[in-house]
């Protein structure tokens, strides 16, 4: 049975664009867009937020609702965008810079200051989102080397590999309504919750505050094509690939694969992949009951899950443990049902750090954030 859009289940607000009134002011403006958008049908919405406004808040007329911010320092504001096709936001980002500058001020951007961009899914079903979902997941350090370390290490933007998810990707649409705002990827906005609005969107949290057209659309362009591969593909299948890579070079050929001449081979780093995947194999394998409805039985995937999900253990070191080890060594026990006694005689032993064995590679991986294969 094919699987309906999120737009089919939930009730969604209707999206208010005022299409005569752009369309009319486009053609005044009368603009050719520089810039390159990978989907120019494509929807957004663009959260920017700007320090130094010292002269007032300029009222838009098109595209944007402006809005005093609280959080920002220095007559600072957020500037909301209407729902935006690809092809409008360079023209939109034009406006707005045209009418701040309009008022004599240099907008500025703190560290307090960031860009959210708003991602439309409500024409993806649960499958593709979950498939986005789990692309995210294993290519996050490609989003925040674009977006620096300080938005990495920022409180309101935080990576999923430092959250603590205790459900897998597979349940997203059962726990999605309790998710944190401040996740680098916000997914609440999906459905809502008591933090955000029901938009029908996946909120990417990452960019710093800027202004600059061709730094905004590129960062869109990388989330375009993130949508254009979870909306090609399945979830199986790309679970299927993903727990039977095996090599850097297979990383290397999906991160190609999935984002074109936006990979960037000079900042991502083995260390880079092989982190983010062992992050979400431990995220989805340990931290779910993956019971297989989601794929066909007899598959591959459906092999690896229900022949060899009774094998994975958490090994770490046993000897020379201090009380507070022992006391997080009972606390980890019960979250993974490991039974220590069973593992005593796993004839791999390395360090203090807890590890996770992999039953597909047949391998041990970190849990740390420095994860590494181990031989």
């Amino acid at each position: 049975m094919e699987e309906l859009p999120l737009s089919k289940l939930y009730n969604y607000a209707a999206l208010v664009v005022k299409k005569t009134l752009h369309h009319n002011f486009e053609q005044k403006m009368n603009h050719t867009n520089e810039f390159p958008v990978v989907c120019e049908t494509g929807l957004v919405g663009l959260e920017i937020e700007v320090e130094g406004l010292i002269n007032g808040q300029p009222y838009p007329d098109y595209y944007w609702h402006g809005k005093e911010d609280h959080s920002l320092r220095n007559h600072g504001y957020e500037y909301a965008s209407i729902p935006l096709r690809g092809y409008q936001i360079e023209k939109a980002l034009l406006y707005l810079n045209q009418l701040i500058t309009s008022t004599g001020v240099t907008p500025q951007f703190s560290n307090r200051c960031s860009v959210h961009v708003h991602l439309n899914v409500r024409d993806m079903t649960w499958d593709q989102v979950r498939t986005l979902v789990l692309l995210y997941s294993i290519f996050e350090k490609h989003f925040f080397h674009i977006a620096g370390t300080k938005r990495e290490n920022n409180i309101f933007c935080v990576p999923l590999y430092k959250c603590d998810l205790k459900y897998g990707i597979t349940q997203l649409e059962y726990y999605i309504e309790n998710w944190q705002k401040y996740c680098a990827i916000n997914l609440g906005p999906i459905l809502g919750s008591q933090d955000v609005d029901r938009f029908g969107t996946i909120e990417f949290r990452h960019l710093y505050g800027t202004l600059d057209t061709k730094t905004i659309i590129d960062w869109v362009n990388n989330l375009f094509k993130l949508r254009l591969a979870a909306v090609n593909t399945n979830f199986a299948d790309m679970w299927n690939k993903v727990v039977n890579l095996n090599s850097t070079s297979e990383y290397i050929q999906l991160y190609k694969d999935v984002f074109g001449e936006y990979a960037d081979l000079n900042k991502m780093l083995k260390y880079d992949f092989e982190s983010c995947i062992t992050t979400t194999k431990e995220w989805e394998l340990a931290g779910t009951t993956y019971a297989g409805n989601a794929i066909q039985t007899g598959s591959a995937l459906y092999k690896t899950y229900h022949q060899k999900n009774n094998t994975k253990k958490l090994v770490e070191k046993t000897i020379g443990l201090t009380t507070a080890q022992k006391m997080a060594k009972a606390a980890v026990a019960p979250k993974y049902n490991i039974n220590w006694d069973a593992v005593a005689n796993q004839n791999t032993v390395v360090g203090l750090e807890q590890v996770i064995y992999d039953p597909v590679t047949d391998k041990l991986h970190k849990l740390a954030d420095n994860a590494a294969t181990i031989q």
